[in-house]
Protein backbone atom coordinates (compact mmCIF):
# COMPACT_ATOMS: atom_id res chain seq x y z
CA UNK A 1 0.00 0.00 0.00
CA UNK A 2 2.82 2.42 0.89
CA UNK A 3 4.57 1.69 -2.43
CA UNK A 4 1.34 2.28 -4.36
CA UNK A 5 0.75 5.63 -2.64
CA UNK A 6 4.35 6.66 -3.36
CA UNK A 7 3.98 5.84 -7.05
CA UNK A 8 0.73 7.80 -7.26
CA UNK A 9 2.32 10.78 -5.49
CA UNK A 10 5.34 10.73 -7.81
CA UNK A 11 3.06 10.53 -10.82
CA UNK A 12 1.04 13.51 -9.55
CA UNK A 13 4.24 15.48 -8.96
CA UNK A 14 5.42 14.69 -12.48
CA UNK A 15 2.14 15.88 -13.97
CA UNK A 16 2.29 19.05 -11.86
CA UNK A 17 5.83 19.74 -13.07
CA UNK A 18 4.73 19.31 -16.69
CA UNK A 19 1.89 21.82 -16.15
CA UNK A 20 4.21 24.29 -14.43
CA UNK A 21 6.74 23.97 -17.27
CA UNK A 22 4.02 24.61 -19.87
CA UNK A 23 2.65 27.66 -18.04
CA UNK A 24 6.15 29.07 -17.51
CA UNK A 25 7.03 28.42 -21.15
CA UNK A 26 3.94 30.42 -22.13
CA UNK A 27 4.93 33.28 -19.78
CA UNK A 28 8.48 33.32 -21.17
CA UNK A 29 7.29 33.29 -24.78
CA UNK A 30 4.83 36.14 -24.17
CA UNK A 31 7.51 38.11 -22.34
CA UNK A 32 10.10 37.83 -25.10
CA UNK A 33 7.61 38.24 -27.95
CA UNK A 34 5.16 40.90 -26.76
CA UNK A 35 5.53 42.39 -23.26
CA UNK A 36 8.87 42.08 -21.46
CA UNK A 37 7.38 43.07 -18.10
CA UNK A 38 5.66 39.67 -17.93
CA UNK A 39 9.08 38.03 -17.49
CA UNK A 40 9.25 39.18 -13.88
CA UNK A 41 6.64 36.51 -13.08
CA UNK A 42 8.63 33.71 -14.75
CA UNK A 43 10.01 32.27 -11.46
CA UNK A 44 6.70 32.38 -9.57
CA UNK A 45 5.41 28.90 -10.37
CA UNK A 46 8.84 27.37 -9.85
CA UNK A 47 9.09 28.95 -6.40
CA UNK A 48 5.74 27.43 -5.53
CA UNK A 49 6.78 24.07 -6.98
CA UNK A 50 9.89 23.80 -4.78
CA UNK A 51 7.60 23.64 -1.76
CA UNK A 52 5.08 21.23 -3.29
CA UNK A 53 7.17 19.03 -5.61
CA UNK A 54 10.69 19.29 -4.22
CA UNK A 55 13.73 21.37 -5.10
CA UNK A 56 15.72 19.17 -7.50
CA UNK A 57 12.79 18.14 -9.77
CA UNK A 58 11.68 21.79 -9.93
CA UNK A 59 15.15 23.09 -10.85
CA UNK A 60 15.45 20.44 -13.57
CA UNK A 61 12.03 21.44 -14.91
CA UNK A 62 13.09 25.10 -14.85
CA UNK A 63 16.27 24.28 -16.78
CA UNK A 64 14.34 22.24 -19.35
CA UNK A 65 11.81 25.05 -19.80
CA UNK A 66 14.59 27.61 -20.31
CA UNK A 67 16.30 25.41 -22.91
CA UNK A 68 13.03 24.85 -24.82
CA UNK A 69 12.31 28.56 -24.71
CA UNK A 70 15.83 29.22 -25.99
CA UNK A 71 15.32 26.83 -28.91
CA UNK A 72 12.06 28.60 -29.79
CA UNK A 73 13.39 32.16 -29.55
CA UNK A 74 17.06 32.50 -28.71
CA UNK A 75 19.24 30.08 -26.78
CA UNK A 76 21.06 32.81 -24.83
CA UNK A 77 17.78 34.52 -23.95
CA UNK A 78 16.23 31.28 -22.71
CA UNK A 79 19.23 30.29 -20.60
CA UNK A 80 19.39 33.85 -19.23
CA UNK A 81 16.08 33.27 -17.43
CA UNK A 82 17.50 30.20 -15.72
CA UNK A 83 20.81 31.86 -14.86
CA UNK A 84 19.15 34.97 -13.42
CA UNK A 85 16.18 33.43 -11.58
CA UNK A 86 17.36 29.96 -10.49
CA UNK A 87 19.53 31.29 -7.59
CA UNK A 88 16.53 33.28 -6.31
CA UNK A 89 14.36 30.15 -6.42
CA UNK A 90 17.02 28.22 -4.50
CA UNK A 91 17.26 30.89 -1.80
CA UNK A 92 13.47 31.05 -1.50
CA UNK A 93 13.32 27.29 -0.94
CA UNK A 94 16.13 27.40 1.62
CA UNK A 95 14.56 30.26 3.60
CA UNK A 96 11.10 28.69 3.62
CA UNK A 97 12.38 25.26 4.65
CA UNK A 98 14.54 26.76 7.40
CA UNK A 99 11.61 28.97 8.51
CA UNK A 100 13.40 32.30 8.14
CA UNK A 101 11.41 35.48 8.70
CA UNK A 102 9.76 37.04 5.67
CA UNK A 103 11.94 40.17 5.91
CA UNK A 104 15.15 38.12 5.99
CA UNK A 105 13.89 36.05 3.05
CA UNK A 106 12.91 39.15 1.10
CA UNK A 107 16.25 40.91 1.59
CA UNK A 108 18.31 37.80 0.82
CA UNK A 109 16.32 37.11 -2.35
CA UNK A 110 16.85 40.69 -3.54
CA UNK A 111 20.60 40.44 -2.92
CA UNK A 112 20.89 37.10 -4.73
CA UNK A 113 18.79 38.30 -7.67
CA UNK A 114 20.86 41.49 -7.92
CA UNK A 115 24.11 39.47 -7.95
CA UNK A 116 22.90 37.00 -10.59
CA UNK A 117 21.44 39.75 -12.78
CA UNK A 118 24.60 41.87 -12.54
CA UNK A 119 26.80 38.84 -13.25
CA UNK A 120 24.76 38.04 -16.34
CA UNK A 121 24.93 41.62 -17.62
CA UNK A 122 28.68 41.79 -17.06
CA UNK A 123 29.07 38.48 -18.85
CA UNK A 124 27.33 39.62 -22.03
CA UNK A 125 28.47 43.27 -22.01
CA UNK A 126 32.09 44.31 -21.96
CA UNK A 127 32.38 47.36 -19.73
CA UNK A 128 35.32 48.76 -21.67
CA UNK A 129 33.26 48.69 -24.86
CA UNK A 130 30.70 51.15 -23.47
CA UNK A 131 31.12 54.78 -24.48
CA UNK A 132 28.35 56.60 -22.63
CA UNK A 133 29.47 60.05 -23.73
CA UNK A 134 29.30 59.05 -27.39
CA UNK A 135 25.91 57.44 -26.82
CA UNK A 136 24.51 60.60 -25.22
CA UNK A 137 25.97 62.76 -27.98
CA UNK A 138 24.32 60.63 -30.67
CA UNK A 139 20.92 60.64 -28.96
CA UNK A 140 20.98 64.38 -28.33
CA UNK A 141 22.08 65.07 -31.88
CA UNK A 142 19.24 62.98 -33.30
CA UNK A 143 16.64 64.80 -31.21
CA UNK A 144 18.06 68.25 -31.96
CA UNK A 145 17.89 67.54 -35.70
CA UNK A 146 14.12 66.95 -35.41
CA UNK A 147 13.47 70.29 -33.70
CA UNK A 148 11.73 73.27 -35.20
CA UNK A 149 14.28 75.23 -37.25
CA UNK A 150 12.76 78.53 -36.03
CA UNK A 151 14.53 78.22 -32.67
CA UNK A 152 17.31 80.68 -32.04
CA UNK A 153 20.86 79.53 -31.41
CA UNK A 154 20.52 80.42 -27.72
CA UNK A 155 17.28 78.44 -27.35
CA UNK A 156 18.79 75.52 -29.23
CA UNK A 157 21.86 75.55 -27.02
CA UNK A 158 19.79 75.63 -23.82
CA UNK A 159 17.58 72.82 -25.06
CA UNK A 160 20.61 70.71 -25.95
CA UNK A 161 22.22 71.31 -22.52
CA UNK A 162 19.02 70.40 -20.67
CA UNK A 163 18.53 67.31 -22.79
CA UNK A 164 22.10 66.21 -22.20
CA UNK A 165 21.71 66.74 -18.44
CA UNK A 166 18.52 64.62 -18.38
CA UNK A 167 20.23 61.74 -20.16
CA UNK A 168 23.31 61.95 -17.96
CA UNK A 169 21.25 61.76 -14.77
CA UNK A 170 19.14 58.96 -16.26
CA UNK A 171 22.25 56.90 -16.91
CA UNK A 172 23.64 57.66 -13.44
CA UNK A 173 20.40 56.38 -11.87
CA UNK A 174 20.34 53.10 -13.84
CA UNK A 175 21.79 51.02 -10.92
CA UNK A 176 19.25 52.41 -8.45
CA UNK A 177 16.31 51.98 -10.82
CA UNK A 178 17.45 48.44 -11.63
CA UNK A 179 17.63 47.57 -7.93
CA UNK A 180 14.12 48.95 -7.42
CA UNK A 181 12.78 46.82 -10.28
CA UNK A 182 14.52 43.73 -8.91
CA UNK A 183 13.08 44.44 -5.47
CA UNK A 184 9.58 44.71 -6.90
CA UNK A 185 10.12 41.47 -8.81
CA UNK A 186 11.07 39.61 -5.64
CA UNK A 187 8.26 41.13 -3.58
CA UNK A 188 5.51 40.41 -6.12
CA UNK A 189 6.63 36.83 -6.72
CA UNK A 190 6.99 36.21 -2.99
CA UNK A 191 3.53 37.61 -2.20
CA UNK A 192 1.77 35.74 -5.01
CA UNK A 193 3.45 32.44 -4.13
CA UNK A 194 2.65 32.86 -0.44
CA UNK A 195 -1.02 33.61 -1.15
CA UNK A 196 -1.33 30.73 -3.64
CA UNK A 197 0.16 28.27 -1.16
CA UNK A 198 -2.12 29.59 1.59
CA UNK A 199 -5.19 28.91 -0.57
CA UNK A 200 -3.92 25.36 -1.02
CA UNK A 201 -3.53 24.89 2.72
CA UNK A 202 0.24 25.41 2.88
CA UNK A 203 1.35 28.15 5.29
CA UNK A 204 4.79 29.75 4.96
CA UNK A 205 6.34 32.90 6.39
CA UNK A 206 5.34 35.59 3.92
CA UNK A 207 4.85 39.37 3.67
CA UNK A 208 1.69 40.64 5.41
CA UNK A 209 -1.14 42.48 3.71
CA UNK A 210 0.17 45.67 2.10
CA UNK A 211 -1.64 47.87 4.63
CA UNK A 212 0.22 46.07 7.44
CA UNK A 213 3.61 46.25 5.76
CA UNK A 214 6.13 48.30 7.75
CA UNK A 215 9.87 48.77 7.54
CA UNK A 216 11.85 48.00 10.71
CA UNK A 217 13.75 50.73 12.54
CA UNK A 218 17.03 49.18 11.43
CA UNK A 219 16.33 50.49 7.92
CA UNK A 220 17.00 54.01 9.22
CA UNK A 221 20.35 52.88 10.62
CA UNK A 222 21.27 51.31 7.28
CA UNK A 223 20.23 54.49 5.44
CA UNK A 224 22.30 56.61 7.81
CA UNK A 225 25.29 54.29 7.37
CA UNK A 226 25.12 54.74 3.60
CA UNK A 227 24.98 58.53 3.92
CA UNK A 228 27.90 58.50 6.37
CA UNK A 229 29.95 56.36 3.98
CA UNK A 230 29.18 58.73 1.10
CA UNK A 231 30.22 61.77 3.17
CA UNK A 232 33.46 59.96 4.03
CA UNK A 233 34.06 59.27 0.33
CA UNK A 234 33.56 62.97 -0.40
CA UNK A 235 35.92 63.97 2.40
CA UNK A 236 38.59 61.60 1.09
CA UNK A 237 38.16 62.96 -2.43
CA UNK A 238 37.10 59.61 -3.89
CA UNK A 239 35.44 59.52 -7.30
CA UNK A 240 31.79 58.65 -7.96
CA UNK A 241 30.54 59.62 -4.51
CA UNK A 242 27.85 61.80 -6.09
CA UNK A 243 26.63 58.91 -8.28
CA UNK A 244 26.41 56.64 -5.23
CA UNK A 245 24.59 59.38 -3.33
CA UNK A 246 21.95 59.82 -6.06
CA UNK A 247 21.32 56.09 -6.33
CA UNK A 248 21.13 55.75 -2.54
CA UNK A 249 18.53 58.52 -2.35
CA UNK A 250 16.57 56.93 -5.21
CA UNK A 251 16.50 53.44 -3.64
CA UNK A 252 15.77 54.47 -0.05
CA UNK A 253 13.37 57.16 -1.24
CA UNK A 254 11.37 54.50 -3.07
CA UNK A 255 11.49 52.14 -0.09
CA UNK A 256 10.17 54.80 2.27
CA UNK A 257 7.61 55.87 -0.33
CA UNK A 258 6.24 52.31 -0.35
CA UNK A 259 6.22 52.29 3.45
CA UNK A 260 4.36 55.62 3.47
CA UNK A 261 1.88 54.30 0.92
CA UNK A 262 1.27 51.27 3.14
CA UNK A 263 0.68 53.67 6.05
CA UNK A 264 -1.89 55.58 3.99
CA UNK A 265 -3.53 52.30 3.00
CA UNK A 266 -3.76 51.26 6.65
CA UNK A 267 -5.49 54.48 7.71
CA UNK A 268 -7.82 54.51 4.69
CA UNK A 269 -8.95 50.95 5.38
CA UNK A 270 -9.50 51.72 9.06
CA UNK A 271 -11.53 54.78 8.05
CA UNK A 272 -13.58 52.50 5.75
CA UNK A 273 -12.83 54.59 2.68
CA UNK A 274 -14.29 52.90 -0.45
CA UNK A 275 -11.97 51.26 -2.98
CA UNK A 276 -12.45 54.10 -5.47
CA UNK A 277 -11.42 56.69 -2.89
CA UNK A 278 -8.32 54.70 -1.93
CA UNK A 279 -7.39 54.32 -5.58
CA UNK A 280 -7.61 58.08 -6.10
CA UNK A 281 -5.26 58.62 -3.16
CA UNK A 282 -2.75 56.11 -4.56
CA UNK A 283 -2.85 57.65 -8.03
CA UNK A 284 -2.35 61.13 -6.54
CA UNK A 285 0.71 59.91 -4.63
CA UNK A 286 2.21 58.45 -7.80
CA UNK A 287 1.35 61.25 -10.23
CA UNK A 288 2.37 64.32 -8.22
CA UNK A 289 6.06 64.37 -7.10
CA UNK A 290 5.54 66.82 -4.18
CA UNK A 291 2.90 64.50 -2.72
CA UNK A 292 5.20 61.54 -3.29
CA UNK A 293 7.99 63.26 -1.36
CA UNK A 294 5.64 63.88 1.57
CA UNK A 295 4.60 60.22 1.49
CA UNK A 296 8.25 59.12 1.53
CA UNK A 297 9.02 61.38 4.52
CA UNK A 298 6.01 59.98 6.38
CA UNK A 299 7.21 56.49 5.50
CA UNK A 300 10.60 57.24 7.03
CA UNK A 301 9.00 58.65 10.19
CA UNK A 302 6.65 55.66 10.40
CA UNK A 303 9.64 53.32 10.47
CA UNK A 304 10.82 55.24 13.54
CA UNK A 305 7.61 56.17 15.36
CA UNK A 306 5.08 53.57 14.12
CA UNK A 307 2.10 55.81 13.39
CA UNK A 308 -0.16 52.78 12.96
CA UNK A 309 -0.51 52.59 16.74
CA UNK A 310 -2.70 55.70 16.56
CA UNK A 311 -6.29 54.69 17.25
CA UNK A 312 -9.08 55.96 15.04
CA UNK A 313 -12.50 56.58 16.54
CA UNK A 314 -15.44 56.25 14.17
CA UNK A 315 -18.75 57.82 15.00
Amino acid sequence: MWRLNLEIKNQDNFINLIKIAMYSLFIGYLGYSFAGVILIFYPMLFMESTIKNGLIPTILAMLATSVILGLLINLLAGLALFFVFAPMVLIFHYCVESKKSYMFTLILMVIVLAVSFTSYQMGITRIESLDLEAFIDNVVEMQVENLDSNLSNLELSRYEDNLRMIYEYSIILVPGITLIILGLTVYLNYVFVGRRLLVQGVLINQPPLFSNFQLPRVSIIVFGAFIAAILLMRYLGLDYYSEIYLNTIAVFGFIYFVNGLALFSNFLIRLRIPNLGRMLVYVTCFMFPPVGIVVAVLGLLDALIYFRRISIKRE
